[in-house]
């Protein structure tokens, strides 16, 4: 994951700065999963991923989600799986 702000433009963020948060940004989930935006979308579209749960409104210039509820998410999908 890439800094926004304290820290050198793009400075790579270990997974203890990762850890650290409660949330995880929609770029920061593009770098892991190496896809684009696009890709992301697409993702939401078809249920593999939450709706944004961190800023979602139409104001906030970050979007991503909780934590909480991607590890959610990710539960009952692999419930509803078996």
């Amino acid at each position: 994951m890439y800094s926004r702000g304290g820290g050198r433009a793009g400075q790579r963020l270990g997974s203890s700065d990762m850890d650290n948060k409660d949330y995880i940004t929609v770029e920061e989930l593009m770098q892991q999963l190496n896809v684009t935006i696009i890709t992301i979308k697409r993702m939401i579209g078809k249920g593999e991923l939450p709706e944004f749960t961190y800023g979602a409104d139409s104001k906030s210039k970050v979007k991503g989600w909780h934590k909480k509820a991607l590890e959610a998410h990710a539960v009952q999908r692999a419930i509803g799986n078996q």
